[in-house]
């Protein structure tokens, strides 16, 4: 069921119009702060639904209203309460972050639009983008760079594919809701025979849902793209320099990049997928050495690195919620180049794994233990922003800070599970 953790007051909720109230699924982590700050500093009133009453969002200065609802975005009941709330506070539109919230409210669209407006993409291009097997064969359908690969069940029929090391293997398409069906890894390298069957019998009952594919060395690219009347509107891009886990997790820490030759490939590929409306990451990899790009996959969401974006400039969750109420009013942005973020708890977590020696990516930067140290030390300074710090928003700063310390002090396990029960 639905908790109140911070409920919004009638007088502050009133001065806002229907269509500037935004109902946001923003999750407990960064990302989901970004999302709400970003709106809120666009003059918006945002009601914020996370997963528990540890939220970094709950802290925020920006979130009028907060609530936690952890129930599964499968289940009807998720799509009950969000429905409830939404028309309790007569919200003008939903905006959310994870693809299974998306599913969510995409599948029951008809529920609430037109009174509610969901801020999602279209059904049929958002749901191709999920399988990567058919956005591998698209691009080589309409020549954007793809590496070479093919369903793993595919591949076992004949192992002697022209198929050289290191290889990669993915999830072809995810299943939030059959978690067998997802491999155990979100990304895994073989860089020889052996390691490659060890890692087949890992997925040996789900090879119809694994992508093999030859892996090409370098960093990750990303364009954080936003389509309005199928066109793009903007476009913001960004390397990663740091993932956790330390080889295919996440990126932790970022640098924004001028806009380069993958911008019309991804372009192309929006309009080819008919994703005319709406955000989406479109993710390459690119080898400094060569120059060469070679396309990976398209996130139809707000991805980890919207701190990053919106901090460059680049508005892109309120410029979302304002092609669809305001699109007269959009205004294109200036986008700062080599700014540099990171999300300060999965630094932590990438420190961690260079010094217990795992392997970073193939084109990856190698890091010494030493030197994987100083770098997160040098990182510390002003010249680096950290993703959670925004010195008109300090809350959420220091309460992150605090929830990294205080798990560790004696006792507190203890004591929590008393409170608990």
């Amino acid at each position: 069921m639905m908790t109140t953790i911070k409920k919004p007051k009638e007088r502050v909720i009133s001065k806002y119009p229907k269509s500037y109230r935004v109902l946001a699924i923003v999750g407990d982590g960064p990302h989901g702060l970004s999302m709400v700050r970003n709106m809120g500093m666009n003059g918006l009133c945002v009601l914020s639904v996370c997963k528990t009453r540890y939220a970094r969002s709950r802290h925020s200065r920006y979130s009028t209203g907060v609530w936690a609802l952890d129930v599964p975005a499968d289940q009807a009941e998720f799509i009950d309460e969000i429905e409830k709330l939404a028309r309790q506070y007569d919200a003008g539109s939903i905006i959310t972050l994870s693809e299974v919230n998306h599913l969510a409210l995409i599948d029951n669209r008809d529920r609430f639009e037109p009174d509610i407006c969901i801020l999602s993409p279209a059904e049929k291009p958002f749901k191709k983008t999920l399988d990567k097997e058919y956005m591998r064969s698209l691009c080589e359908e309409i020549g954007v760079p793809v590496a070479k690969g093919v369903v793993l069940s595919e591949f076992l029929k004949d192992p002697q594919q022209d198929m050289s090391y290191p290889r990669i293997m993915r999830t072809r398409h995810k299943h939030e809701e059959d978690a067998d069906r997802n491999a155990p890894w979100k990304v895994v390298y073989a860089f020889n025979e052996q390691e490659f069957n060890e890692q087949v019998e890992q997925v040996a009952s789900i090879v119809d849902n694994v992508l093999v594919e030859e892996c090409h060395p370098g960093v990750t690219y990303n364009i954080s793209m936003l389509m309005h009347n199928g066109e793009p509107f903007f476009g913001g891009s960004y390397t990663g320099e740091n993932h956790y886990p330390v080889a295919g997790g996440v990126t932790v820490q970022r640098i924004t990049r001028a806009i380069g030759a993958p911008f019309e490939h991804a372009v192309n590929l929006l309009k080819a997928l008919e994703y005319y409306e709406g955000n989406a990451s479109v993710c390459f990899r690119y080898n400094l050495e060569t120059d060469e790009f070679i396309f990976t996959e398209i996130n139809p969401r707000f991805g980890g690195a919207t701190t990053t974006i919106t901090r460059a400039g680049f508005d892109i969750v309120f410029l979302v919620w304002q092609s669809h109420f305001e699109p007269d009013k959009m205004i294109k942005p200036h986008y700062s180049i080599g700014m540099r973020t990171r999300d300060f708890r999965g630094s932590v977590g990438w420190l961690r794994g260079i010094l217990k020696g795992e392997l970073v990516e193939p084109g990856g930067r190698q890091y010494s233990k030493l030197g994987a140290i100083a770098s997160f030390l040098w990182h510390c300074g002003p010249w680096t922003y950290d993703d959670t710090l925004y010195w008109r928003d300090i809350k959420p700063y220091i309460m992150e800070r605090v929830d990294m310390i205080v798990p560790h002090l004696p006792g507190f396990k203890k004591s929590r599970g008393r409170n608990q029960k």
